[in-house]
């Protein structure tokens, strides 16, 4: 995991949200998609009704609020490092440094894919989270494939996003949870058998 001189687009409004280029190299995460291609256990979570926000993807938890489970010691390398490495000391006080206090927060580390069809409405997030890192994982995924991660200012879905940061490339985004932080994933459009496969982690109060 590359912390030291990694490249950082900071953005104030409507929250705090930071783009982040190559926290992983492309060797890395091109090992990190190969070794999902042989696993079991994504399994599906849909909402298409009701609650506080609509999705479909695939999940595979790998820690709960501090603890690892065993499926992240079960996948093949490089994923037991990378878990290693979002739960060092390092990266919590990278967040802290850079974005919120992360020092005493629990952290939830998943797998999530999403395949064609799949999305995540406007939301905020829970209360008693304080930050969200979505890490992207395809090294090329066209901008037709939708998918892209969308800061919003509200719930309305008829209303244009703030900004779009495609799915691909090295990037992720990282951003503090409050009651503006409202944001989504565009429905995606790949392919079948095209996954957009991300590592995502939770930071909970």
């Amino acid at each position: 995991m590359n912390l030291d001189g990694l490249q950082v687009e900071r953005h104030s409004e409507p929250f705090d949200w930071l783009v982040l280029h190559d926290l992983f190299d492309c060797a890395t995460r091109e090992a990190l998609c190969r070794a999902l291609q042989s696993v079991e256990g994504i399994r599906r979570a849909e909402r298409r009704a009701g609650g506080d926000k609509q999705y479909g993807m695939g999940v595979l938890p790998l820690v709960a609020r501090g603890d690892r489970l065993p499926a992240a010691d079960h996948l093949l390398d490089p994923w037991p490092e990378v878990v290693d490495a979002l739960m060092s000391d390092a990266y919590r006080q990278w967040v802290s440094d850079n974005l919120v206090d992360a020092g005493t927060a629990r952290f939830d580390i998943g797998i999530f894919t999403f395949i064609e069809g799949d999305f995540v409405t406007p939301h905020t997030d829970k209360p008693e989270k304080i930050a969200t890192h979505v890490i992207y994982l395809n090294e090329d995924w066209p901008d037709a494939y939708g998918g892209a991660f969308e800061v919003r200012e509200g719930p309305s879905e008829t209303e244009p996003a703030v900004a779009l940061v495609p799915p691909r490339g090295g990037r992720s985004v990282l951003f503090a949870c409050c009651e503006r932080s409202w944001h989504a994933v565009q429905p995606v459009a790949a392919p079948p058998g095209v996954l957009r496969t991300t590592i995502q982690v939770e930071m909970f109060r």
